[in-house]
């Protein structure tokens, strides 16, 4: 999937002397497609020019290192979907401080200790989970993506995508519920 192969001479990270030119080559031949698979990806949510210009600076650093992808179109996108995907995570991390800090202003502290010590077990519970399920169950209800979205940006079939998040919320209910039966028989 992933193959990477030692860079060439002939590559933008050749190190020959033509090497930015082979780069502007790069960028010119990817990134009107780039531009326009981030645009309907992000569907207005976040600016696409800024994830396209990540997405071509890490290929930029990768090539520099001198592994090159088997196939420059498939690794390009992915690198422009990772990009989106953190642009994503930043802008709601940045949307839940500012809702997280209005609730606190109105909220019952004794609901909001509440809240809190639920969402921390909440997370923990998440944090235990396989990695594929963190990132799928995270994108479907912290980040609010469709089941389109995701699949698009993981690349993997909406029905998939489905059973999988079925599963995670199976494995977060038995950990939640494990955690919970520590506490009550802990006397908490």
């Amino acid at each position: 999937m992933n193959e990477m192969a030692p860079a060439r001479e002939t590559t933008a990270a050749g190190g020959g002397p033509d090497e930015g030119a082979a780069f502007e080559r790069f960028v010119r031949d990817h990134r009107p497609a780039l531009l326009s698979y981030v645009t309907r990806m992000a569907r207005g949510r976040i600016d696409a020019e800024d994830v396209v210009q990540t997405a071509l600076i890490l290929a930029h650093r990768s090539l520099q290192s001198g592994l090159v992808p088997a196939r420059s179109d498939a690794w390009i996108r992915r690198l422009a979907a990772n990009a989106l995907i953190d642009a994503l995570r930043r802008k709601e991390t940045g949307a839940r401080h500012e809702r997280e800090y209005a609730t606190r202003l109105t909220e019952d502290p004794a609901l909001a200790e509440e809240r809190a010590e639920l969402r921390e077990k909440a997370a923990h519970a998440l944090s235990l989970l396989p990695a594929a399920y963190r990132e799928i169950l995270g994108l479907r209800f912290l980040r609010g993506l469709s089941y389109q979205d995701i699949s698009r940006i993981r690349g993997t079939p909406v029905g998939t995508l489905k059973a999988s998040v079925s599963r995670g919320l199976g494995m977060l209910r038995q950990r939640m519920e494990f955690s919970l039966r520590k506490a009550v028989d802990r006397g908490l």
